[in-house]
């Protein structure tokens, strides 16, 4: 076999990767890096060219896949939603007790919700009324969000370790919980809550109420 018959096997054997799948790399890369520069300088501290730099790419190719800088930050906080969302659902898979799951998902989703907070309280608070397109982001994704929520709760339903209710509103209840702590504790200077702090709170919450007991 001639050396350019072997280089030609060769380059058959190889995996391909397509023109598609190299735009969907450098999309990553690029909301990769654009997230830790907001994370860490906030909106206004960041130009596209320091993101380009960042990316180790032209300014040129960040405009390739984004309008504005507004439209790159939406499109991370989406990518983080969507995060969220893939972390619910692996949480969700874990068997046992309603409320061992519960506690599962609640310090996954509250882990990623306190690292993604600076992200989320920013496209809430310093865009003014642009904050419509941040809600709009969430209200797009709401039915995914709260799925895996709503089937650990009607599984807890149905074993009868929960009183029957709404599953629907006792989700969007316990993301709104989760969602309040963060933000409003960013917001007042403190501390991220100590790992595994707010699930307790919120699964006791959820599963024991504010009641006196017996």
């Amino acid at each position: 076999m001639s050396a350019f018959d072997r280089s030609v096997k060769f380059r058959e054997q190889m995996p391909m990767t397509t023109r598609t799948e190299e735009i969907s790399e450098t999309k990553r890369h690029i909301l990769t890096k654009a997230e830790q520069l907001f994370a860490q300088r906030g909106f206004d501290g960041v130009s596209m060219r320091e993101i380009a730099e960042a990316c180790d790419i032209t300014k040129a190719n960040i405009y390739y896949y984004f309008e504005n800088k507004e439209s790159l930050y939406f499109e991370v906080l989406e990518s983080d939603l969507l995060a969220m969302i893939a972390v619910l659902r692996q949480a969700a898979q874990y068997e046992g007790p309603c409320r061992a799951r519960m506690a599962r998902i609640t310090a996954c989703f509250s882990r990623l919700a306190q690292e993604k907070r600076p992200l989320i309280q920013m496209g809430m608070r310093h865009f003014g009324g642009a904050g419509d397109q941040v809600r709009d982001i969430f209200r797009r994704h709401r039915r995914q969000l709260i799925e895996s929520i709503e089937r650990v709760l009607a599984d807890g339903v149905q074993s009868g370790e929960l009183r029957a209710l709404d599953v629907r509103a006792t989700a969007l209840s316990f993301i709104g919980m989760i969602f309040v702590h963060v933000i409003k504790r960013g917001e007042e200077g403190l501390p991220p809550f100590a790992d595994g702090e707010l699930a307790a709170r919120t699964v006791d919450l959820l599963f024991d109420g504010i009641g006196a007991r017996d």
